[in-house]
């Protein structure tokens, strides 16, 4: 993928993680808002290698447990995410 191809579908993908998923519940605050953007790179490797919704769904929650420790959340509640994720064009 073209360096600016792929730096365009990061910006995409930060963006809906932070308007969309949001597991700490920071996007109305402005100064947190690259608050989940070293998350990008990890999706983004995931997506580009053709990996499944549930591997997606997995690896965020994966994230939200193991990271910010937050328990209460599901796979199920990784789909929005995902779906979001997935209307993202990735350039050949």
């Amino acid at each position: 993928m073209e360096k600016y191809a792929a730096r365009s579908v990061k910006q995409q993908f930060d963006r809906i993680l932070w308007e969309v998923w949001d597991p700490i519940g920071v996007n109305k605050i402005s100064p947190a808002r690259d608050e989940y953007s070293g998350y990008v790179n990890g999706v983004f490797q995931l997506l580009t290698s053709g990996c499944s919704d549930e591997e997606i769904s997995r690896h965020l929650l994966t994230i939200v447990h193991e990271r910010m420790e937050l328990r209460a959340t599901t796979v199920a509640d990784m789909q929005p995410t995902v779906i979001a994720l997935r209307t993202i064009a990735l350039p050949s």
